[in-house]
């Protein structure tokens, strides 16, 4: 059986609806093809296909087929609710916890999380994660809730860097001047996981600016300019200032059991009213315990 979002607009001008679809609302062939095999479109109450005119003012309802992956074992896992509406979920995801589910069996991780959230709301259990977040990276992450949300939002942020922000910890002065960090990034030679600085790797740019700095540990914030895999982590690694706690790129912490990286912000332009958005997470616990530690100042949760 299956299970619906419901995306709702009106008509600007005449155009028939695969016009209206494929031209002002950017729906990708593949995913049109998706609707025609599997959804409905209704026009002012009734199934219509592509082919038929509308007029302006006509109201339009998509209905999307959603399903949740079958590997997918809805578990509870608590988290805290940032947005949410019939188009997407944005998420303040605790650390450690995973974003998808990992090879032990069992293992708490978000996918399975939402899918538990949305079950207990009686709501259409699917999960599209927009980008990702390291296991031990706090912080905001969206979730799609149907194909297209999803679709959108990844077509925004590949259009649109430096939408996200990050604040961290690191070892170290940084100083007062802001940077930018430019180095290529690649996955090291003898490594699948780890990554390095290195001319033959991709394209990488990380904007840094310092908050607040101590002899030897400095509050930063951070803007991603592209989406490499452990991006800040390998800047700021090659940069001489390491996250504080991240044992893969520096060495572990007394002040945080964790790599020191918390999604802080994230702006975005809403996938189907097309606003502009902009959401915040405040520091988790255990980073503001490490700041104070630290003997920095705790921001309040409006300057995060």
């Amino acid at each position: 059986m299956n299970s619906y979002r419901f995306i709702h607009w009106k008509a600007s001008s005449p155009k028939t609806v695969h016009d209206f679809l494929l031209h002002e609302k950017k729906i990708s062939s593949g995913f049109k093809r998706k609707i025609k095999r599997e959804g409905l479109v209704i026009v002012n109450g009734r199934p219509s296909p592509l082919r038929k005119k509308v007029n302006t003012g006509d109201l339009i309802l998509v209905c999307v087929p959603v399903k949740a992956p079958e590997v997918f074992v809805p578990a509870f896992y608590p988290f805290d609710v940032l947005y949410e509406d019939e188009h997407l979920l944005v998420i303040n995801k605790p650390a450690p916890l995973l974003t998808m589910p990992g090879r032990k069996e069992g293992e708490p991780n978000l996918a399975e999380a939402v899918l538990y959230y949305l079950q207990q709301k009686n709501q259409p259990q699917s999960f599209h994660a927009v980008s990702r977040l390291d296991r031990e990276t706090s912080g905001v992450i969206i979730i799609a809730l149907h194909a297209y949300a999803h679709e959108r939002l990844s077509h925004y942020f590949d259009q649109n860097p430096g939408s996200k922000t990050y604040q961290a910890l690191v070892q170290g002065n940084t100083g007062s001047a802001d940077e930018v960090m430019t180095g290529r990034i690649r996955v090291k030679t003898d490594s699948i996981v780890t990554r390095e600085i290195h001319e033959e790797g991709k394209p990488a740019r990380t904007a840094r600016k310092t908050i607040e700095a101590k002899e030897d540990v400095s509050f930063i914030e951070l803007v991603l300019h592209s989406g490499r895999t452990h991006q800040i982590r390998v800047h700021m690694q090659a940069a001489g200032h390491p996250l504080l706690g991240d044992t893969l790129y520096g060495e572990s912490s007394s002040l945080i059991n964790r790599q020191a990286l918390h999604a802080s912000r994230i702006d975005f332009e809403h996938p189907v009213t097309m606003k502009p958005m902009s959401v915040s997470a405040s520091l988790p616990e255990d980073f503001r315990y490490a700041l104070t530690q630290a003997g920095l100042t705790e921001p309040y949760p409006n300057d995060n």
